[in-house]
């Protein structure tokens, strides 16, 4: 018998090292369950679910989390307080509409641009003399982000007196006075960098002000300047004003990755649930996804084709997003779908293609992630015949991220300029579960030296310019492909730096952050369909807080955070099969005590395959398709 406890604690049973919640946070997740609290707004969620709320930690408010989950119209922060002199730019521009004066509107070609179009357009028609009296421009793929100098001719060819931009015109100095110097007063709406020398009439940029007057995209601020006309004209805003332009606003925030921690997005994300456009409803129904959920990535996917390839225009996005009807949309649904088909394959061939240079992944024995290239800190690839569909990189460098485990940074040879100058178009993106500012390269000197192009300015003469943009945690740019090297080099360089002082998410050794938010262990399977069901209300909010983790050299702490709800259940692995369309994984299915199974997909390296045993499954919840079975743990007594 001593024979037997000496061996067992020789030999000890492995747990998982996955973290459990803890009882208060399942007393506080229970609010959500309980019958009793129905009438003070209860929610009928999953108990794993509700602890994932949780432990987004909101002081233990029960009326915040609720709010956070059901944001409600009260929320929304008023124009002027959203951003000073929203009252004054509203003012000018209804005086411009009552005096039948023509107005231009151009918009950025991504989700956001489009639906701050969309958004402005609605909530401007009541207004209107006629549908022609907003000439409407939008930013391609050819020329790239931003305001050009042929929209601002064209607008005053056509008359225009007033130009807004949606979603750009921060940093186009030279397109804004050119505007002026044609007799146009301009209202820039936008969120992104400032030129302190831009002269704009009325600029409503929250950048503006210290500290940051609000973090609206550019759908929300068109929105709302909408919403300061009315409020103008009619002393209050129009009900319609919150149904399907709201929704455009919401849907353009939440694709711009406009925080989810705010609970006027949260407003906007789910107040106006119930009025989708007819556009996006008929697109969304093509591809099989709810309208009435934020976070539709297939129909969000296509509706930013504009910005990925010259094969789709942001014209035709802007018609479907104001559609009236079905009838009328479904024409121009289909000619998007056709581009996305065509274009999808590519966007494939790109991934495939940097991947060939930077490597993948691989998990060791003991299940500890290798990344590959370990003298290079950040994955950097430079990939050609993509000519038309460069705009790829940005998607491309999150799946090579998400593959090699590492910040990533795609290029696409573009083509020749009207000088003469090849163009690569690159773009960054972070490691996936890790939070980085990549948006500092902006700032960063050598970047910008390595990304400063020759361009025509409204003179017609040429100058050079730094050609970069972006956000906080993402920067994108171009180059010149003779500059391609230094633009590596520049990477390379601010990388090493940031290591060195422990910022930016890079750390040196595995750590298996993404099993740190386990909500709930051992789940019954009949609780798995329900917990599936309300895992989708958090799927499209990946933004969650962040967990610091001291480093075991001393170079400081990083950041990581994990954007899946994550839960363990007891089933068994049926035969395996090699998955056709990825040689990495095998096909299978995961069947539980009841009956009922999942499709999954079982990594094709992993030598000690458990087929047929009874084992406890890591499932990260949330995500469309199988379940990828990345760990798993053989229970005592299974």
């Amino acid at each position: 018998m001593f024979d037997d406890v000496f061996a067992q604690l020789a030999n000890p049973v492995k747990e998982p090292d996955w973290r459990l919640p803890n009882d208060h946070y399942i007393l506080e997740a229970r609010q959500f369950i309980d019958p009793a609290n129905r009438d003070k707004g209860g929610m009928d969620l999953d108990e794993a679910v509700a602890v994932r709320l949780i432990r987004l930690e909101m002081d233990g408010d029960f009326h915040a989390y609720r709010a956070f989950m059901l944001g409600d119209r009260k929320l929304v922060v008023p124009p002027e307080q959203t951003v000073p002199g929203m009252t004054g730019a509203a003012r000018a521009l209804s005086e411009a509409l009552e005096c039948g004066e023509k107005v231009a509107v151009f918009c950025d070609y991504d989700v956001d641009g489009t639906s701050a179009g969309a958004a402005l357009r609605l909530g401007l028609r009541p207004y209107l003399s006629s549908e022609d009296q907003l000439v409407y421009g939008y930013a391609d793929a050819q020329r790239g982000f931003g305001l050009t100098n042929e929209f601002v001719k064209k607008a005053a060819e056509a008359g225009c007196k007033v130009l807004v931009t949606a979603d750009c015109g921060s940093g186009q100095v030279e397109q804004v006075r050119l505007a002026q110097s044609l007799g146009m007063r301009v209202i820039v709406v936008d969120h992104h960098d400032v030129d302190p020398g831009n002269p704009a009439d009325h600029h409503l940029n929250p950048h503006l002000h210290e500290p940051q007057s609000t973090h609206n995209t550019g759908a929300q601020l068109a929105w709302k300047l909408a919403a300061a006309v009315q409020m103008h004209r009619e002393g209050r805003t129009r009900e319609e004003h919150w149904q399907t332009a709201m929704y455009l606003a919401g849907m353009g925030c939440l694709a711009d990755r406009g925080s989810v921690m705010l609970p006027e997005n949260r407003a906007f994300f789910w107040a106006p649930a119930e009025h989708p456009a007819p556009g996006v409803e008929v697109l969304a129904e093509m591809l099989g996804e709810d309208p009435r959920t934020p976070g539709m990535v297939l129909t969000q996917a296509v509706l930013n084709l504009p910005k990925r390839t010259v094969w789709a225009s942001a014209a035709d996005v802007g018609a479907l997003l104001t559609a009236d009807t079905r009838e009328e949309a479904e024409p121009i649904a289909r000619k998007l779908l056709a581009a996305y088909e065509r274009a999808k394959p590519e966007k494939e061939r790109m991934v495939e293609a940097a991947l060939a240079q930077t490597g993948e992944k691989k998990l060791d024995r003991d299940g500890n992630e290798v990344r590959p290239g370990p003298d290079e800190l950040m994955a950097v690839a430079l990939v050609e015949g993509f000519e038309e569909t460069a705009g790829y990189t940005g998607p491309a460098a999150s799946a090579v991220a998400s593959k090699t485990g590492k910040h990533t940074l795609i290029g696409a040879v573009k083509g020749k300029d009207e000088l003469g100058q090849t163009i690569v178009k690159w773009s960054t993106r972070p490691a996936s579960g890790i939070r980085a500012q990549l948006g500092e390269l902006r700032d960063y000197e050598p970047m910008r030296k390595a990304c400063t192009l020759k361009i025509v300015d409204e003179a017609g003469e040429v100058v050079e310019k730094p050609i970069l943009g972006g956000h906080e945690e993402v920067v994108s740019g171009s180059c010149t492909l003779e500059n391609w090297p230094k633009v590596k080099q520049a990477v390379k360089q601010w990388s090493a730096e940031c290591y060195a002082s422990g910022k930016n998410g890079w750390f040196s050794d595995p750590w298996d952050g993404p099993d740190a938010y386990v909500s709930a262990r051992k789940v019954a399977p009949e609780r798995l369909a329900k917990i599936e069901q309300d895992a989708r209300l958090l799927g499209p909010f990946d933004q969650k807080r962040q967990l610091f983790r001291p480093e075991q050299d001393g170079r400081g702490e990083i950041k990581i955070s994990n954007p899946e709800l994550n839960i363990t259940i007891i089933g068994t692995l049926s035969e395996l099969a090699p998955d056709p369309e990825n040689e990495n994984w095998l096909m299978g299915e995961l069947r539980f005590d009841n009956g009922d199974a999942r499709e999954v997909r079982f990594p094709a390296d992993e030598d000690d395959r458990p087929v047929g045993e009874r084992c406890e499954w890591l499932l990260r919840v949330g995500r469309p398709g199988p379940y990828y079975l990345r760990q798993f743990h053989r229970p005592t007594g299974a």
